[in-house]
């Protein structure tokens, strides 16, 4: 009893080192390969990603170099050989591909350590044949699909795009190179009964004879390759199987499933049989190559029925033996598990976090997003972050101007309320109503010579305002010149997001307006008392160096000439056939200009009618959106309110946050009606305005404040994907600038009518209550989209080409 406990323990004990020899060698392959990737990864945001593209071979065969050299050196592993086709496979260097069966995980491992045994060695221009669920692999999957992993999809009449274009890639190759396929699709396991009794019924469909130690093969992944690929010189058929894999106390085939199953029943002693057949022996008819490939398989399956049931072995075999010289240095890959934040960032962070491995993202030409990619979205996002906060954080915080101007003005200024409105309102206005102007900017010069213009006329009139702030001088250039340079700013902010975000144009979306609600949340608690410390002139000059930072954003907003090309062609263009001469018949193309296109897709716009209602809805709600913004600091400093007047504005900005973020979130779900939520959120908008008076002297107004903020999120934030949903994503970005601009006007009219009721009643709460009409109005008005004259919806318009 003793011993077996004994026995038992050691088992134990052997398990645990194995487990943790494999965790050992994920760390040291991904730390190693991981730093590398990285790297490239930054270095391709500046430099072609198809220059970088050979390189990442060269990363991923390293890579494959440790783990044949965890097999060596932790698990003692050998290889015996047999066949002729293993001598031609040492004496030649060419191009090939390898068909094998699959039992284990490892099989790719042991066919890589066949080329230690070569006198090149080029792991780099080994490329694997995995089908496409192994790129949902967090890591393995990523590591296949940025190096030498070409998927192939198993369904029926699957196009290969991957297969198709990895195979194109192999020219940049300066090496012969080698495909590795697994026809059975799947590993050998004794286990799937089911499995077997599929294959053996389909063989016996075909009039096949049925295959006992092999799976049924499959012939697309190679058909393809042989059809694309016309310099493979030969053809390897390698059959494998491992030492003690037949049990013979119960007389059956042992499963073997990872490397620790591996490690554990197998005694690390692999054989593999190879036969080379010469390109011109393989039929390229694919019902050919099917009957060819099945006698191969055929051939393994009396190989393998030689050792399971006759008990017998394939004769005398080679023994490799590999430099250790080599695989000791390649074990230096342990020193690399300090820089284990190259790990967690890298391959590992990156492809769990950032990009998925997942086959359905794909960019606008139709390939897989790359890291690169994945990273400029991630910079463009934070840039109009930057930007949001910084044009925004001002904007909301006009409170503390105004109350400077109420304080500074005399006696004799009667209307001073209505000057101070006047100004806020103009300043909002115009920032909006540029919006057309600045997208015709935006498509004229490019994002990044529109942003340096927005900044650079943003500074030039924040450095006057700094030495002379006169007000009626305000109006002109805090007012209107300011306003068009934030204009440009924030229309690219907008803009940009529809050429790099596709599906997830929602989530960008919340990314980017988070940056307004945040420094509303911040900026309070800093501008408290700080005009009247150190002086309007100094809160200008604050403003323009915040400014300086948005350059930045000049580096990061940029758009491919491809895309560009692709987004402007995306309007409805008629090309007339008219006939000019009688005689010959010649005809002559009449063609609309640019300037009649883009203006025919405007009119395209607003046709459709549920566009034009949503709209006006939204016109009607910005007649309220500036008050909270301007009046709330300078309404609660008039009432007995139990909380700082700051608080009241930083907590309507934690609310937006809030909002902003869920239902970014939710707009890209399909369950989710945006356009409801929407609704939702205006109605209860207009009557947090009826209650804000009210309990403007308790507690209860902070969860006021915070359902104005709630509900200002998710309007702002689901209006560029409403837009898109309702015009379609090639008339999103003219769909957005034509609501931005037009939403100027109540967001000019609205103030006004606020300052205008205080100086005539000098009465606040009435400014409240007159203000929740205009959602009230919204949401009855919005109720009409779902009348059935209403349904009609643009969807992505594609070139009409009539002749006649």
């Amino acid at each position: 009893m003793s011993l077996m406990k004994t026995i038992s323990f050691t088992e134990n004990i052997f398990n645990a080192v194995t487990f943790v020899g494999c965790i050992l060698l994920g760390v040291i392959n991904g730390t190693v390969t991981s730093n590398f990737y990285f790297l490239l990864q930054i270095i391709s945001i500046f430099v072609r990603y198809s220059y970088l593209q050979k390189y990442y071979h060269v990363i991923f065969g390293f890579g494959q170099s440790i783990i044949v050299s965890f097999m060596k050196i932790v698990l003692g592993t050998k290889i015996k050989c047999y066949g002729e086709g293993f001598k031609n496979f040492i004496k030649n260097n060419e191009n090939s591909i390898y068909i094998s069966n699959h039992l284990t995980y490892v099989d790719f491992a042991m066919i890589e350590t066949l080329f230690w045994s070569k006198p090149y060695k080029h792991f780099s221009n080994i490329l694997f044949t995995p089908k496409v669920s192994v790129r949902y692999m967090p890591y393995y999957g990523y590591i296949l699909k940025c190096g030498s992993g070409m998927f192939i999809c198993r369904s029926k009449n699957c196009e290969q795009v991957d297969l198709e274009s990895k195979l194109c890639e192999i020219n940049d190759f300066d090496k012969p190179f080698t495909i590795i396929f697994f026809p059975e699709s799947m590993r050998f396991i004794v286990e799937r009964k089911n499995t077997f009794e599929k294959a053996k019924q389909f063989a016996l469909n075909q009039n096949l004879e049925p295959l006992e130690y092999t799976l049924f093969p499959r012939v697309g992944g190679l058909y393809k390759t042989l059809q694309k690929r016309s310099d493979i010189s030969t053809i390897y058929d390698v059959t494998i199987y491992y030492e003690d894999m037949y049990d013979r106390k119960s007389g059956e085939m042992r499963s073997v499933g990872s490397i620790t199953s591996f490690s554990r029943f197998l005694g690390s002693t692999a054989h593999i049989y190879i036969d080379a057949i010469p390109i011109e022996n393989v039929p390229k008819d694919r019902k050919l190559l099917f009957k060819w490939l099945f006698q191969r398989f055929q051939k393994k399956n009396k190989l393998l029925k030689k050792i399971f049931h006759d008990q017998s072995s394939w004769g005398y075999g080679v023994q490799i033996e590999t430099s250790n010289i080599q695989l000791y240095i390649n074990s230096f890959g342990l020193f690399s598990v300090f820089f284990g934040v190259g790990y967690v960032f890298g391959d590992f962070g990156v492809a769990c976090l950032l990009t998925p491995a997942n086959p359905k993202r794909t960019d606008i030409n139709g390939t897989p997003y790359c890291i690169a990619k994945r990273l400029h979205q991630i910079a463009i996002c934070l840039a109009c972050f930057l930007s949001n906060s910084i044009i925004f954080g001002y904007i909301n915080c006009y409170g503390f101007v105004y109350k400077y101007i109420i304080n500074s003005g005399t006696k004799e200024n009667g209307n001073i309320a209505t000057m101070a409105s006047l100004l806020g309102s103009i300043k909002l206005s115009v920032l909006f109503f540029s919006g057309i102007l600045s997208n015709i900017i935006i498509q004229k010069v490019g994002f990044p010579k529109a942003t340096i213009m927005g900044v650079s006329l943003s500074l030039v009139t924040l450095l006057y305002n700094s030495y002379s702030p006169n007000i009626t001088v305000l109006f002109l250039t805090y007012g209107v010149l300011h306003s068009i340079g934030s204009s440009l700013l924030f229309i690219s902010s907008i803009s940009i997001l529809f050429y790099h975000f596709k599906r997830r144009i929602g989530l960008a979306n919340a990314i980017s307006t988070l940056g307004s609600p945040t420094a509303t949340l911040i900026f309070p608690f800093f501008f408290h008392n700080y005009i009247e410390k150190y002086g309007i002139n100094s809160y200008f000059a604050l403003e323009g160096i915040m400014y300086c930072f948005l350059l930045l954003c000049a580096l990061v907003w940029t758009v491919d000439s491809k895309e560009n090309t692709i987004s402007n062609n995306k309007v409805e263009v008629k090309v007339e056939f008219k006939i000019t001469s009688n005689t010959d018949n010649q005809n002559e193309i009449i063609k609309q200009s640019k300037w009649t296109a883009s203006k025919a897709a405007y009119i395209k716009i607003f046709r459709n009618r549920k566009y034009v209602v949503w709209l006006i809805s939204m016109l009607f709600v910005f007649f309220s959106y500036p008050i909270p913004y301007i009046f709330t600091i300078k309404y609660a400093k008039l009432m007995t309110v139990k909380v700082r007047p700051e608080l009241l504005l930083s907590t309507i900005g934690f609310g937006s946050i809030v909002g902003r973020s869920v239902s970014g979130f939710i707009s890209d779900l399909q369950i989710f009606n945006r356009l409801i939520i929407q609704q939702v959120s205006i109605f209860l908008y207009g009557c947090c305005f009826i209650l804000y008076p009210i309990s403007i002297e308790s507690y209860f107004v902070l969860i006021v404040c915070i359902i104005i903020g709630l509900c200002d999120g998710c309007i702002i934030c689901l209006s560029a994907p409403i837009s898109q949903y309702i015009v379609g994503p090639s008339n999103a970005e003219k769909a957005i600038s034509c609501c931005i601009s037009l939403i100027s006007i109540p967001l000019f009219i609205g103030p006004i009518i606020a300052g205008v009721i205080i100086d005539k009643t000098d009465n606040y709460s009435l400014v409240y209550y007159v203000s929740s009409i205009y959602p009230f109005l919204a949401t009855g008005l919005s109720l009409l989209t779902y009348t059935k004259i209403f349904k009609n919806k643009i969807t992505n318009t594609k070139v009409l080409i009539t002749a006649k």
